[in-house]
Protein backbone atom coordinates (compact mmCIF):
# COMPACT_ATOMS: atom_id res chain seq x y z
CA UNK A 1 0.00 0.00 0.00
CA UNK A 2 0.95 3.90 -0.57
CA UNK A 3 -0.16 6.90 0.66
CA UNK A 4 -0.30 9.77 -1.81
CA UNK A 5 1.44 13.01 -1.26
CA UNK A 6 0.03 16.31 -0.52
CA UNK A 7 1.23 18.10 -3.26
CA UNK A 8 5.19 17.65 -2.45
CA UNK A 9 7.41 16.70 -4.73
CA UNK A 10 8.31 13.50 -2.17
CA UNK A 11 7.67 10.07 -4.23
CA UNK A 12 4.60 8.24 -2.21
CA UNK A 13 5.42 6.22 0.75
CA UNK A 14 5.07 2.48 1.25
CA UNK A 15 5.03 0.07 4.34
CA UNK A 16 8.53 -0.82 5.92
CA UNK A 17 10.26 -4.02 4.86
CA UNK A 18 9.56 -5.20 8.08
CA UNK A 19 6.08 -5.28 7.83
CA UNK A 20 6.07 -7.03 4.72
CA UNK A 21 7.52 -9.60 6.44
CA UNK A 22 5.02 -9.60 8.69
CA UNK A 23 2.21 -10.49 5.86
CA UNK A 24 1.94 -13.33 3.59
CA UNK A 25 -1.11 -14.49 0.90
CA UNK A 26 -1.44 -17.81 0.16
CA UNK A 27 -4.34 -18.52 -2.28
CA UNK A 28 -7.63 -16.96 -0.55
CA UNK A 29 -6.07 -16.56 2.63
CA UNK A 30 -4.46 -13.31 4.42
CA UNK A 31 -1.79 -14.25 7.19
CA UNK A 32 -0.67 -11.41 9.40
CA UNK A 33 2.07 -12.02 12.30
CA UNK A 34 1.95 -10.01 15.07
CA UNK A 35 2.14 -9.46 18.84
CA UNK A 36 1.09 -8.10 21.73
CA UNK A 37 1.45 -6.72 25.48
CA UNK A 38 0.00 -9.11 27.77
CA UNK A 39 -1.42 -7.45 31.43
CA UNK A 40 1.66 -9.43 32.93
CA UNK A 41 4.03 -7.35 30.58
CA UNK A 42 4.85 -10.40 27.96
CA UNK A 43 4.76 -10.63 24.70
CA UNK A 44 2.32 -12.56 23.19
CA UNK A 45 2.80 -13.81 18.91
CA UNK A 46 -0.61 -14.34 17.30
CA UNK A 47 -1.31 -15.27 13.41
CA UNK A 48 -4.25 -13.21 12.37
CA UNK A 49 -6.03 -14.87 9.24
CA UNK A 50 -8.70 -13.86 6.93
CA UNK A 51 -10.20 -16.13 4.64
CA UNK A 52 -11.78 -14.69 1.21
CA UNK A 53 -15.05 -16.23 0.25
CA UNK A 54 -17.73 -15.75 -1.70
CA UNK A 55 -19.70 -14.52 1.33
CA UNK A 56 -17.41 -12.50 2.45
CA UNK A 57 -14.43 -13.12 4.72
CA UNK A 58 -13.87 -15.52 7.88
CA UNK A 59 -11.29 -14.21 10.39
CA UNK A 60 -9.28 -16.02 12.64
CA UNK A 61 -6.98 -15.45 15.60
CA UNK A 62 -4.36 -18.43 16.33
CA UNK A 63 -2.10 -17.85 19.60
CA UNK A 64 1.26 -18.75 18.92
CA UNK A 65 3.16 -20.30 21.81
CA UNK A 66 3.37 -18.90 25.24
CA UNK A 67 4.13 -15.06 26.40
CA UNK A 68 8.05 -14.57 26.15
CA UNK A 69 10.01 -11.69 28.16
CA UNK A 70 11.33 -10.46 24.30
CA UNK A 71 8.94 -8.84 22.03
CA UNK A 72 11.16 -10.66 19.26
CA UNK A 73 11.18 -13.99 20.45
CA UNK A 74 7.25 -13.98 20.75
CA UNK A 75 7.25 -12.37 16.89
CA UNK A 76 9.56 -15.20 15.74
CA UNK A 77 7.42 -18.22 17.17
CA UNK A 78 4.00 -16.27 15.59
CA UNK A 79 6.01 -16.27 12.15
CA UNK A 80 6.88 -20.32 12.46
CA UNK A 81 3.32 -20.56 13.40
CA UNK A 82 2.48 -18.49 9.94
CA UNK A 83 4.33 -20.51 8.07
CA UNK A 84 2.87 -23.52 9.70
CA UNK A 85 -0.79 -22.45 8.86
CA UNK A 86 0.63 -21.54 5.39
CA UNK A 87 1.51 -24.93 4.19
CA UNK A 88 -1.47 -26.14 5.38
CA UNK A 89 -3.09 -23.52 3.20
CA UNK A 90 -1.13 -24.82 0.31
CA UNK A 91 -1.88 -28.15 0.47
CA UNK A 92 -6.03 -28.22 0.36
CA UNK A 93 -8.14 -25.91 2.69
CA UNK A 94 -7.50 -24.54 6.08
CA UNK A 95 -10.36 -25.66 8.79
CA UNK A 96 -11.23 -22.19 10.39
CA UNK A 97 -13.99 -23.70 12.24
CA UNK A 98 -14.47 -25.48 15.59
CA UNK A 99 -10.83 -27.24 15.28
CA UNK A 100 -8.42 -24.21 15.14
CA UNK A 101 -7.33 -24.76 18.15
CA UNK A 102 -5.53 -27.88 17.36
CA UNK A 103 -3.80 -26.62 14.34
Amino acid sequence: MTEASSGDSEPAKSWPETERDLCLRVGYYDFRAYTQLTSTGLSQGFVLVRHHTLCGIVQTTFRAGKAQAKCSVALEIALEKLGHLASIAREGQLPLGSDEHSI
